[in-house]
């Protein structure tokens, strides 16, 4: 009796780490099964799907985008030796009115020349407006490309285009008017003011000729 006991009791480490073994071999099994089905999922579709026909090969056409065409140069509105370069943009700051007698902003540049001298448009566009003023004389207003407008104040009476023209640049709209009334301690001359999206920019910026008088 004592030594079947004994024997028991060795035994007994034995079918613990039979156990373990036991548990360790079902945790891998579950493991490799798990990935047996992983790997299932995503092979066989692949496989079992076969070749796709997408039809004939067509190349794919890629068009280069055009670049932007250079920004267009703006002339002068008269040729440099008709005209002299007169009162000075002051669009943010007061400078004083001889004729009206007070101060006020300057909207625009003026440049002096003799009646009747011709006046271009210093760029293509469509004519906007034609006015026929007291004050001002005849003004013709254009608009251009990348938002800009132009208007030449003091026009005589014979304005060559109408409104609604397409024109392309350099085109004469008309000649220089005796005085504009509302300077005319000034003498004859044209005022041009130009816009850009709306906003007055100091015409000077626009033409490299005048860049001495920035």
């Amino acid at each position: 009796m004592k030594t079947q006991q004994k024997t028991t009791k060795k035994n007994k480490p034995n079918d613990a780490k039979k156990q373990h073994n036991r548990k360790v071999a079902i945790y891998t099994a579950v493991l490799c099964t798990a990935l047996i089905m992983i790997t299932l999922a995503i092979v066989l579709p692949l496989t079992l799907g076969g070749p796709v026909d997408d039809g004939p090969y067509i190349p794919v056409v890629v068009t280069p985008t055009p670049e932007p065409p250079p920004p267009e140069q703006m002339l002068l509105p008269m040729a440099m030796d008709e005209f002299e370069v007169g009162k000075l943009p002051a669009l943010n700051r007061l400078v004083f009115h001889q004729t009206l007698n007070n101060w006020r902003t300057h909207n625009g540049l003026n440049l002096n020349a003799p009646i009747g001298t011709q006046v271009r448009t210093i760029a293509s566009g469509t004519v906007l407006s034609v006015e026929h003023t007291q004050l001002e004389a005849s003004i013709v207003t254009i608009q251009h490309a990348n938002g800009k407008v132009s208007s030449y104040h003091g026009l005589a009476t014979d304005v060559r285009v109408e409104e609604g023209d397409r024109i392309p640049s350099g085109t004469i709209l008309g000649t220089i008017a005796p005085v504009r009334p509302i300077a005319r301690s000034e003498g004859s001359h044209l005022h041009l003011r130009v816009r850009q999206n709306g906003n007055l920019i100091d015409p000077l910026t626009l033409f490299p000729e005048l860049a001495d008088y920035k």
